[in-house]
């Protein structure tokens, strides 16, 4: 996994139109929010890119992960982002 991200580290890729959006930014509001990092998810539309084919689709400091993931997948890999110094660069603790 590449250790530097090109503006925030946390992208969820979604459309009007994705049935599991929402669910997918629930969920990783609630890891984020349990471990005291509140507002750093930038949500993009599909239709602003132009590589994204699948949503939901999450890039976490470079990893793509596509399709909607368990809660335990996801607290692991948002884990593995916090402990990277590009997370820390790009967000700040509340």
């Amino acid at each position: 996994m590449k250790e530097k991200c090109d503006g925030p580290c946390i992208i969820l890729y979604t459309s009007e139109y994705c049935l599991w959006c929402d669910t997918m930014m629930s969920m990783l509001r609630d890891i984020l929010e349990g471990i005291g990092f509140n507002g750093v998810i930038q949500e993009v539309d599909i239709a602003q890119t132009g590589d994204i084919t699948s949503i939901p689709t999450i890039n976490l400091c470079g990893k793509r992960i596509i399709r909607i993931q368990d809660e335990m997948t996801m607290r692991n890999e948002v884990f593995k982002v916090i402990l990277m110094s590009c997370f820390h660069s790009t967000t700040q603790s509340t």
